[in-house]
């Protein structure tokens, strides 16, 4: 993924500027659960999806951290609103996990 430690400073640069980027919060979460960091994942991609809640890709990183946690009853919202999503990549991926409780 690239110089992940340079894109967490950039996004946090970012948001200094604008903490209210959804955006950056959605990214700084994908950079740290690419690194494992599951819980600086989950703060961020909760902070997109309070900052914008139809962000449809926050909720279903978000809907796979908790599922995967076994929190199957927290997952489902998540996973129901990234759903409503208007891409089917990301449909799908929803309801397979949505059917797969």
């Amino acid at each position: 993924m690239g110089d992940q430690t340079g894109a967490i400073r950039e996004y946090r640069e970012g948001l200094a500027l604008n903490p209210d980027s959804a955006t950056a919060h959605f990214h700084l979460g994908l950079i740290h659960a690419a690194e494992g960091d599951i819980g600086n994942a989950e703060k961020h991609f909760r902070q997109a999806i309070h900052l914008a809640p139809n962000y449809f890709e926050a909720h279903l990183k978000l809907g796979q951290i908790l599922f995967r946690r076994g929190e199957t009853a927290h997952a489902a919202p998540h996973l129901r609103k990234a759903a409503e999503s208007p891409g089917a990549t990301l449909r799908n991926a929803a309801n397979a996990l949505l059917m797969s409780r």
